[in-house]
């Protein structure tokens, strides 16, 4: 008998060692099972993640109850990351509201939701809980997935998207406009302005560099399209800018636009846009670009603190 006993208690250590050994390696049963919303930040920094749902791995528009969700991070470094919606047929929606964690009623426009850090696994931090309810009056048929998206270090294009004083024209195009903007960024110890951006470049302007005539072969002027774009007013174009006012509204410099091989335009905050023979000297602001992958380093944009940027590792 106890031969018998000693054997079972042998064997009940063995099971909780076992148990034990696979949960210290990171294993979790629950999400074997696939009843659990666990999901494990472990894979490249630009990897998306889909969380692993026990109704058929959608998430449906309900205005009853929230999804709980698990993040917990297995790296041994900060991550960072955002939380999307995807639609998974393919289907329009407009009128999608969510709440997280209790927090205000927000609409869905396809932007992150939610974004975070994780501390480094082992510390303090490394996982997060959170609740979600997604729900619409009129696209009750909608079926989402909830995206996971490890996030590299902020960019500059991220800082220029979140700024409230861009706003995205007719060509996705992100243009600083208003009178007094924040758009003041350090590249090579000298100090330039952030005309806009895509995903793919930020376009800068620089300081006067002096007097000259019209000579886009020393370097590239910016574009009336630029000039008008500062404004965000759909009133505003080429003819009647004396009556308003923009950051771009600086003394007299060339624009990139010319009308023939004799004359082209030029930007003045006391004549407004006008026409010159290219062989009159106005002040030459000459245009850069930078890549948006850039890495925000520090500063607000301010005249005295710019933005600081790197090209990462």
């Amino acid at each position: 008998m106890w031969n018998s006993i000693n054997k079972f208690s042998k064997y009940v250590a063995g099971f909780l060692i076992l148990c034990a050994s696979l949960l210290l390696l990171g294993f979790s049963f629950s999400k074997e099972s696939g009843n659990s919303n666990n999901v494990y930040l472990n894979g490249k920094k630009d990897e998306t993640f889909k969380i692993v749902y026990s109704n058929n791995d959608v998430l449906k528009i309900s205005e009853d109850g929230y999804t709980d969700i698990s993040i917990v991070n297995r790296k041994d470094e900060e991550v960072k990351y955002t939380i999307t919606l995807e639609e998974l047929n393919n289907k329009e929606y407009k009128d999608v509201y969510y709440i997280l964690n209790d927090g205000e009623i927000a609409e869905y426009t396809g932007e992150e939701i939610y974004a975070s850090t994780l501390a480094p696994f082992g510390d303090n931090g490394d996982h997060n809980m959170l609740g979600l309810k997604v729900w619409s009056k009129k696209n009750e048929d909608l079926t989402f997935k909830i995206n996971v998206n490890v996030k590299k270090e902020d960019t500059i294009f991220d800082y220029i998207k979140r700024s409230e004083q861009v706003y995205l024209d007719s060509e996705n195009y992100y243009r600083y406009y208003g009178n007094i903007v924040n758009n003041y960024i350090n590249i090579d110890g000298e100090i330039y302005q952030i005309i806009g951006a895509d995903e793919n470049k930020v376009k800068l302007i620089g300081s006067n560099k002096g007097l000259g005539v019209f000579d886009t072969t020393k370097g590239e002027y910016p574009l009336l399209k630029d000039y008008l774009g500062s404004f965000n007013n759909s009133e505003v174009n080429k003819d009647n800018v004396l009556s308003y006012s923009t950051w771009m509204s600086d003394g007299g410099y060339w624009l990139g636009d010319y009308i023939d091989e004799y004359s082209a335009y030029y930007a003045s905050r006391t004549y407004g846009v006008g026409v010159s023979t290219k062989f009159v000297d106005y002040f030459l602001r000459y245009v850069k670009y930078i890549d948006s992958e850039m890495i925000y380093v520090s500063g607000d944009g301010t005249i005295n603190a710019p933005y600081e940027v790197t090209y990462g590792s």
